[in-house]
């Protein structure tokens, strides 16, 4: 059960900084097999999804992440037809992928079933796509997926947990290196990579371990209010790909990505390279 004070909800992420919400209402509140599931309405944010007390996802500004952790890779790899999403349960970068006619074939790799589940009944907004016919969820370990998957991918996009409990594998060197195998030439990864404030160690080790497995790395980052931080990273490996290019337009109705963005995106601030 998440922490209470009176009305509001908080989330803990450093034992000097936590963000709390005001609730109108507990909508649902259970435990799956591998973790507490909880959604509460709000009238800032709507809805919004914790998973072991931690926020993953709200109404309100979900098209941040979402948004960037799917489009900088779809414009500019030359022919997306499979695209592999690991995590995401709830649905939003696998809706964002579907926005694009190339693709043919999408795999969900996704540990709990109980999220989805949730997400289908709770955030219809956001889950919209897990119906599409070009989707096959797989339920289970991502990790022993990829190890043993054999069919390739052009896109793999890592929509992970935190890095601690059922998430801390996939950030690890071996995931990353099993994803690089199943991706084709040419090829996408791209993962989120937590908060670029609170996170700078985590995604200074996290590029470390990009740069052992791909020849060519990228980081890049977005707000996304809700974050602890305001603002997150997300790390991309490539092969034959040069994602400062758009090779296609980014479909219409999006309400922050736009492909002007493309040619500047990997920039990295100064106080990130110190």
């Amino acid at each position: 059960m998440l922490p209470k004070m009176g009305l509001l909800y908080y989330e803990d992420y450093t034992p000097d900084f936590y963000v709390c919400y005001r609730v109108k209402d507990v909508i649902y509140t259970g435990r799956s097999q591998y973790q507490n599931i909880e959604v509460i309405d709000t009238d800032t944010f709507g809805k919004i999804l914790f998973l072991d007390n931690a926020v993953m996802v709200t109404e309100r500004d979900e098209f941040y992440y979402h948004e960037m952790i799917v489009h900088p890779a779809m414009v500019s790899h030359p022919n997306p037809k499979r695209v592999l999403v690991v995590g995401g349960g709830d649905g939003g970068t696998v809706r964002e992928v579907m926005k694009y006619d190339v693709v043919e074939e999408v795999v969900l790799a996704e540990l709990d079933e109980e999220v989805v589940k949730v997400s289908k009944e709770y955030l219809p907004s956001i889950s919209c796509a897990l119906d599409d016919p070009r989707l096959k969820i797989e339920y289970g370990d991502a990790s022993q997926f990829v190890k043993k998957h054999t069919d390739k991918f052009d896109v793999i996009i890592v929509d992970s947990t935190d890095p601690i409990g059922p998430g801390e594998i996939l950030s690890g060197e071996e995931f990353i290196r099993d994803c690089f195998n199943l991706l084709n030439a040419p090829g996408i990864y791209v993962a989120q990579t937590q908060s670029y404030f609170f996170g700078k160690e985590f995604l200074r080790k996290y590029r470390q371990k990009m740069m052992n497995v791909f020849g060519n790395v990228y980081n890049y980052f977005a707000p996304v209010p809700t974050y602890p931080g305001g603002g997150w990273s997300f790390t991309m490996g490539t092969k034959g790909v040069d994602p400062t290019k758009s090779v296609r337009p980014a479909p219409s109705g999006l309400k922050y990505y736009v492909s002007q963005m493309q040619a500047n995106l990997f920039i990295v601030p100064p106080f990130l390279l110190e």
